[in-house]
């Protein structure tokens, strides 16, 4: 993850700035403007879903489990707004979850929805309002983001652009995984039409055992490190 440096002047002034680990330097800007800021932590939002493979399996779920554009729109607006809510409280104290206890709903989250995607029930409560349930699960997974977000801390002085910054790096980086494996669904639907239907199907099964194993493996680990 990122590393925050924070610099304090003897006449008063403060600046801070992001750097990735391993890093041998870093050129601390004498001024921290608002554009640096808020770049950075876009920077950190973005690589946050791209590197984090739970986030990553959850939202191709719902993409696959939502599967014509309105509904992933709608489906990813809720679960945008539910997680916008819960970073910008975590991340400013005024809620406090064990680490743990999320990280371990947040594996368990994505069995749900891998095993509604194997059950292909019109029926259930997520395909007909998407919108609510992915609501719910996203305040979850934002308390995730809030807790990788509290390991690298906040521009003290830019509290507000670096949640700002923070959270549309998030919608970026949600944004290229739904564009994906919504482009991978139109080339498989392209496919099926003529004698591969199976063969994509057979795919697709195979993507959800593995992504409900995963996802199973990281909840029991999650859960028995809470008792460790």
């Amino acid at each position: 993850s990122a590393i925050l440096f924070r610099a304090a002047f003897r006449d008063g002034g403060q600046t801070s700035d992001v750097s990735q680990p391993g890093a041998r330097s870093l050129d601390l800007p004498r001024e921290e403007t608002p554009w640096r800021v808020i770049g950075s932590y876009i920077r950190i939002g973005v690589e946050h879903i791209l590197f984090g493979m739970d986030h990553l399996l959850f939202l191709a779920c719902l993409v696959l489990l939502a599967r014509t554009a309105r509904r992933i729109a709608l489906t990813i607006s809720g679960f945008t707004l539910g997680h916008a809510v819960t970073i910008s409280l975590a991340s400013l104290g005024l809620i406090r979850v064990d680490g743990l206890v999320v990280e371990a709903l947040v594996a368990l989250s994505i069995v749900f929805v891998a095993s509604e995607l194997v059950r292909q029930r019109k029926d259930t409560l997520i395909f007909r309002h998407p919108v609510l349930v992915t609501g719910g699960f996203g305040t979850l997974h934002g308390l995730g983001f809030a807790g990788a977000l509290s390991e690298i801390g906040l521009a003290q002085s830019s509290i507000a652009l670096s949640l700002i910054g923070f959270n549309l790096g998030v919608e970026a980086g949600q944004f290229i995984v739904v564009l994906l494996v919504f482009a991978l669904m139109a080339l498989g639907r392209r496919l099926a039409l003529g004698n591969a239907s199976t063969f994509v199907e057979q795919i697709r099964s195979a993507a959800l055992a593995v992504i409900g194993i995963a996802a199973s493996f990281w909840f029991w680990e999650r859960g028995l490190a809470l008792f460790v």
